[in-house]
């Protein structure tokens, strides 16, 4: 009797396992969030780092920034660093041209 009582609860045990691998794998991966979602993240995280430039644009297509546009090379480092921070964001494709300043001598050394 206890020998039939072991069995049964392997078997049963061996059906729960095998009811949870079959079940669980597609409901474990997370669905990839909307590019849609992710560029509002860049958006958040761009205007936490100190707010968005006004000749920015900014296009999300399969988790990946891309960025355009005009901005000064303090501003670039800025929204590179926040485009990569953003949460989902798998990569970022850099397309900004960086706005040349008025010259500027290199201070001299006495």
């Amino acid at each position: 009797m206890k020998r039939l009582l072991s069995i049964a609860l392997l078997a049963g045990a061996g059906y729960c396992l095998w009811r949870q691998l079959k079940v669980s794998p597609a409901a474990r991966v997370p669905a990839a969030p909307s590019d849609e979602l992710l560029t509002r993240r860049v958006q958040v995280a761009l205007r936490q780092a100190g707010g968005l430039p006004e000749h920015l644009h900014l296009r999300v297509v399969d988790g990946t920034a891309m960025l355009s546009g005009s901005v000064t090379p303090a501003e670039r480092d800025r929204v590179l660093r926040a485009a990569l921070s953003a949460p989902g964001i798998r990569g970022v494709r850099n397309g900004l041209a960086v706005e040349s300043g008025p010259w500027e001598p290199s201070p001299s050394a006495p």
